[in-house]
C-alpha cells in the first residue's frame, strides 16, 4: 500500500515549512508547477498550473506541451491565448473565426449548450469584426465593423434610440430602421 494519509497539518514538497494544506516550491520557473495527470486507453491528458517568477503571472495550461491556456498576470490582467494581456481581459486565437456566420468565434455566448451570440474575426476581410446571432438554427450578423475604414454596418431592424457618427459628424438620432 502506497496510501499517505493525513489527518491534520499542511503538506510540503520542495518546502519544510508549508504555510497552506498544500505547499509546492521551487528554485525555477519549471519546478514548482502543479500537475494533474489522467491516462486513459494508453493516453495521457495533462492540466497544470505554472508560475513564471520573471514575468510575474500564473499560467494554466493543458496537454503534454504545456501550452499556456489562461494567463493571469500580477496586476489582475487575464489573458487566453495570450501570456502577455494588456487589458483585464484579452482574447486571442491562433486562426480568423471563418467567413460566415457563426462559423466560430473568439467568444461564443449561449445558455447551457445552446450558442446565440458570437464574436468573430473575418477570414475573408482581414479581421473585419462580425457579431453573430442565431434565432430559429439561423445565423445573421446584424453588425459588422471594417477594420481598414472602421465602418460599421448594421442588418435587421433596431428600435433603439441610436446615435451615428463618422469622423465625428453627426448624423442623427431616433430610431433607426434598415
Amino acid at each position: 500500500n502506497n496510501n499517505i494519509i493525513l489527518t491534520g497539518g499542511n503538506v510540503g514538497i520542495g518546502t519544510n515549512l508549508p504555510e497552506t494544506g498544500l505547499h509546492l516550491k521551487g528554485t525555477s520557473n519549471t519546478s514548482s508547477n502543479f500537475t494533474i495527470e489522467q491516462v486513459y486507453g494508453g493516453s495521457s491528458k495533462k492540466f497544470g498550473f505554472q508560475p513564471v517568477y520573471n514575468d510575474d503571472r500564473l499560467d494554466i495550461w493543458y496537454n503534454s506541451n504545456a501550452t499556456s491556456a489562461i494567463t493571469i498576470k500580477d496586476g489582475g490582467n487575464v489573458g487566453i491565448g495570450i501570456t502577455s494581456p494588456s487589458a483585464k481581459l484579452s482574447v486571442y486565437t491562433t486562426a480568423f473565426g471563418g467567413n460566415t456566420a457563426g462559423s466560430g468565434g473568439a467568444i461564443d455566448l449561449g445558455v447551457g449548450s445552446t450558442k446565440y451570440w458570437q464574436f468573430r474575426l473575418d477570414t475573408a476581410n482581414s479581421g473585419d469584426f462580425k457579431l453573430d446571432k442565431t434565432y430559429s438554427n439561423v445565423w445573421s450578423t446584424p453588425l459588422s465593423i471594417s477594420r481598414s475604414s472602421g465602418d460599421a454596418t448594421f442588418s435587421g431592424t433596431t428600435s433603439a434610440n441610436v446615435v451615428i457618427a463618422r469622423d465625428n459628424m453627426f448624423v442623427g438620432t431616433g430610431q433607426l430602421y434598415i
